[in-house]
């Protein structure tokens, strides 16, 4: 039997250096994100939120006693026009507590306002006015230095203002990340060039953009001054940034819902489109988690195996509805991908699908940019034609005739180009680009184009294949232009022809006499080798002139360098076309009786 010798009470309270480290190396904006994260899942947790919009001003206080320039920052504040009520005061301090674990949230792991507030200042003060009472939680500047005092006090007074509302404000600015801003220089620290207003504008503009698709009222001000919230499926952000090419026009994909063991979903709604900016660094996938942007551009594996460096207009916006431990979002600072995550695999496979139909066409590879240009919405038309017509060799009278084609494409309501586009899986095609036929007939119309440099004949042959047709060639006579196509196309035909010809006639003449001298030869043998009736002779002749002609196709094809039967045929064939005329003459050249001679064995 062990004998015990003492026993002992360890303490597992957590320290405060897991608090400081994340809120030191917490860059400025997340440190705002996560506040304003905070007020959003407030807001959302109220009955009938979307009844009034949020508004958050975030106020960047300078010393305008400095000379220096830019001056320095003496205080931030954040105010948000609801309460924090007397039972979530508490999780707000509380490392790990959340106090909103229902519903379609954006934080819940209990940390992001905490680094947010310790990030930003060393002290700090909230303060909410709810009703009759305002409650006052200020931390003192040592207090996040204080490894074993967790405690904070909470001050409740009388509300004398009558309004609901929540102040967060600054008494000690964080001395590492609010150093002297310069306009010219970089400040490593802070990893920008530029004062921390305008890049907070370009930010929070970007990450809560969606919030203006969604229903759910969302304003924000920096110094005063609104931030516009521009959602990638509003229509005119559709309008003025992406191309509508016909048939390959921005649609969006209804997949999911993703379902979890715990009976819960995840709602995936897939954006896909060609943007009239081509542009390697903004190209690839962008996630959103209950309308927060959490990952920009991404490229690589596991959520998107499938780029390369041509893809410069495709972009892929995800948009991802469901609680938030269901979201692939990184931990806890809802940003980058969680490439661990359990639905992960599901949401990548349906992005590839939905971009599979524009990858296969490749027309985002294969058709020139200027060509491309003209199929936005909002550009100046005659600027746009001008240029594509530099090098789409099509004359003025083409010219016009595309500029009154693509003003029919602006015409076009836009709910029936992009609103009833939006497909569920197993729902019938809405957009030309998922139906391989479409995919098949538009590329080898691209191909045409790029071979005979007539990019006029892609774009009017795309609108005839396009469901759009009717509308889009209103008021076109296609008629001359398809007869002047058709007169081109045989022009060139007849000069491949006559090429052809040409390489034939320069190794024919040799070859001529080689078989001239072999069917003389032939028929002499057969002469001597006369048996029996008549019938019998000519069935002789004919077996022998075949093997005959069996052997000059082969030492042609050694003469002319063709390994391939079929490609000499088809060299042969061209050649006769040339001189069907002579065929029936009276008079015809030593080749035009031999090539008769090698046309009727062929059709025997």
């Amino acid at each position: 039997m062990i004998k015990l010798l003492d026993t002992e009470t360890l303490n597992a309270a957590p320290t405060k250096k897991t608090l400081r480290d994340k809120a030191n190396t917490a860059n400025l904006k997340r440190c705002f994100a996560e506040l304003i994260d905070n007020c959003i899942d407030f807001w959302r947790a109220k009955e009938k939120h979307k009844e009034k919009p949020l508004k958050i001003d975030i106020d960047i206080s300078r010393d305008q006693g400095s000379n220096k320039s830019p001056k320095p920052i003496k205080k931030v504040q954040i105010e948000w026009d609801l309460c924090i009520p007397h039972n979530y005061l508490k999780p707000l301090v509380t490392l790990g507590e959340s106090g909103l674990e229902d519903g379609n949230i954006i934080g819940l792991w209990g940390q992001g306002a905490k680094i947010g507030t310790h990030g930003l200042a060393r002290g700090w003060r909230i303060t909410s006015y709810d009703n009759d009472k305002k409650y006052i939680i200020e931390v003192p500047e040592d207090w996040i230095l204080r490894e074993k005092d967790w405690e904070l006090e909470l001050k409740i007074e009388k509300n004398k203002s009558n309004k609901n509302f929540t102040k967060f404000e600054t008494t000690k600015l964080h001395p590492e990340k609010w150093k002297e801003e310069t306009q010219n220089e970089d400040v490593p620290s802070l990893g920008r060039n530029q004062p921390i207003e305008h890049e907070l504008r370009d930010y929070i503009g970007s990450t809560y953009s969606e919030f203006e698709d969604i229903g759910e009222g969302l304003e924000i001000k920096i110094n005063d001054r609104k931030l516009e919230l521009h959602s990638v499926v509003n229509k005119d952000t559709l309008e003025n940034e992406f191309l509508w090419i016909p048939g390959y026009e921005p649609h969006v994909d209804i997949w999911g819902p993703k379902k979890f063991s715990d009976g819960d979903e995840l709602k995936v709604n897939i954006l896909v489109g060609f943007h009239r900016n081509p542009s390697k660094e903004k190209a690839g996938v962008y996630l959103y988690g209950n309308a927060r942007k959490f990952l920009n551009a991404h490229k690589k594996s596991p959520i998107y195996t499938k780029y390369h460096a041509e893809q410069t207009r495709l972009r892929i916006h995800v948009f991802l509805k469901g609680p938030s431990d269901k979201i692939p979002w990184g931990i806890p600072e809802k940003e980058g991908l969680n490439e661990d995550h359990p639905s992960i695999k599901d949401i990548s496979k349906w992005i590839h699908q939905s971009v599979e139909p524009l990858l296969n066409s490749r027309i985002f590879e294969d058709l020139p940019t200027k060509q491309m240009d003209i199929y936005s919405m909002r550009g100046n038309l005659d600027n746009l034609m001008s240029k594509a017509q530099e090098d789409g060799n099509f004359d003025d009278e083409e010219k016009e005739t595309l500029i009154k084609l693509i003003k029919n494409l602006r015409n076009i309501e836009f709910e029936e180009k992009y609103v009833n586009q939006k497909r569920k899986r197993g729902s019938k095609y809405r957009i030309d680009c998922l139906n391989k036929k479409y995919q098949r007939k538009t590329k080898r119309l691209l191909k045409s184009a790029k071979k005979e440099k007539n990019f006029f004949k892609f774009h009017l042959k795309i609108a005839e294949v396009s469901r759009h047709k009717r509308k889009l060639l209103k008021g076109i006579d296609i008629s001359k232009f398809e007869k002047k196509l058709e007169k081109d196309s045989a022009e060139k035909e007849e000069k491949e022809i006559n090429s052809d010809d040409r390489d034939l006639s320069t190794k024919d003449n040799k070859f001529s006499t080689q078989v001239q001298n072999k069917n003389e030869g032939e028929k002499e043998n057969q002469e001597k080798k006369k048996i029996g009736n008549e019938n019998n002779k000519t069935k002789k002749y004919t077996q022998t002139t075949l093997n005959s002609f069996n052997q000059n196709l082969d030492e042609l094809g050694k003469v002319l360098e063709i390994d391939n039967r079929e490609v000499l045929l088809g060299k042969i064939t061209k050649a006769i076309k040339k001189i069907k005329k002579e065929l029936d003459k009276d008079f015809m050249t030593e080749d035009a009786r031999l090539y008769k001679e090698i046309l009727e064995l062929e059709e025997n």
